[in-house]
């Protein structure tokens, strides 16, 4: 999810800064370059299964949060994740309003499991 993403920035950056602060009389600066190239083109092409998740979990709830604030899927896939990391065992239609079909079926941690996260 974004997580994923974040880190994938994170390692990124990380390469980035050790390819700044090296001794290129050792190191070809084009081999480097192209290898930092190749790494964040496979950032860029990821497969980023949030918009997937999203369009599985708006099939699933009302664009209502448990409050009746009216959310876009994207919104309350975020409470979700958020819940999900201080206690995903609570009821997901705590979080958001669920379809009649899955009202009172999932957990958090389930529901987002379920969407494929």
């Amino acid at each position: 999810m974004l997580n994923s993403l974040k880190k994938d920035l994170q390692d990124f950056l990380e390469a980035l800064n050790e390819n700044a602060n090296s001794d290129w009389s050792e190191n070809d600066p084009v081999d480097e370059f192209e290898t930092l190239s190749i790494q964040l083109e496979g950032i860029i092409n990821k497969p980023r299964f949030e918009e997937e998740a999203i369009e599985r979990l708006s099939q699933m709830v009302s664009h209502t949060d448990a409050e009746g604030n009216q959310k876009s899927p994207a919104e309350l896939l975020k409470m979700l994740a958020e819940q999900s990391e201080i206690n995903g065992e609570v009821r997901a239609d705590e979080v958001a309003t669920m379809w009649e079909p899955f009202e009172n079926y999932f957990t958090v941690n389930e529901l987002l499991e379920q969407i494929g996260l």
